[in-house]
């Protein structure tokens, strides 16, 4: 009885694998509003449009419907050649991630890797720029002097602020059964109805670390780094 058994399990073993093996996966069928969007951004990519090509890339993505894995590579080159360098990283990651070796463009998306780890090297070593290969600008609100005297944010540079126990009014009042209502002299504010910035203590001015640059006196500015000391930077109004 046992080995019956056993001989009816390998039987059954042997037709689930046979049947795992040809039972093929069904072919994906997407969206054509993502065949549309995909044709609209590999156009976009062969005029050198890369800009636009981003933009019609990310309206894929937001439309949170299935997207072909080709998509994760194209879209990871044209962020490559707009410089987003860490987002297209993470694009080829996932592309290479799904598509494996057998991918369409396997040999494109490792060279394309190649190339994000020169840039990632060149950030690296690059004094001019953030982690991001933007360059560095000097800060607007220190203007590169890491510190700043600025007027007080809590009382507008008064030295002082409304009292906060009788808001201004210099007493309060009190009630008891007897005398009813009674006005009281506010004995914070001593009468007046404001007291000393607690903030400024009175100095009516601030000083300290650039609350902008965090005492480095520079920024990151909207330009991809060249990495050469005499890049100009255009400067741009931040009032």
């Amino acid at each position: 009885m046992t080995r019956t058994l056993i001989a009816f399990f390998i039987i059954i073993g042997f037709a689930n694998t046979a049947y795992s093996q040809t039972d093929l996966p069904e072919q994906i069928i997407y969206d054509q509003e993502i065949i549309d969007l995909m044709n609209k951004a590999k156009a976009e990519m062969k005029a050198e449009n890369y800009d636009a090509a981003n933009k019609t890339f990310r309206k894929a993505l937001a439309t949170r419907k299935i997207l072909p894995t080709d998509l994760s590579y194209l879209f990871a080159e044209t962020l490559y050649v707009v410089h987003q360098y860490q987002n297209s990283l993470n694009f080829v990651d996932k592309y290479l991630g799904l598509a494996g070796q057998g991918g369409n463009y396997y040999e494109k998306a490792m060279e394309l890797k190649g190339l994000l780890n020169a840039e990632f090297e060149k950030i690296k070593n690059c004094d001019y720029c953030n982690l991001s290969g933007y360059r560095y600008t000097t800060c607007y609100n220190c203007h590169g002097e890491s510190s700043i005297t600025e007027t007080c944010y809590n009382c507008k540079g008064s030295g002082k602020t409304v009292c906060p126990k009788c808001l201004g009014e210099g007493v309060y009042i009190t009630f008891n059964s007897f005398s009813g209502r009674q006005y009281v002299e506010c004995d914070v504010c001593i009468g007046k109805g404001y007291i000393t910035c607690t903030v400024c203590l009175g100095e009516r001015i601030l000083s300290g670390t650039c609350s902008v640059c965090l005492g480095t006196g520079k920024i990151a500015s909207s330009q991809i780094c060249n990495h050469e000391e005499d890049q100009i930077i255009e400067e741009h109004d931040h009032n």
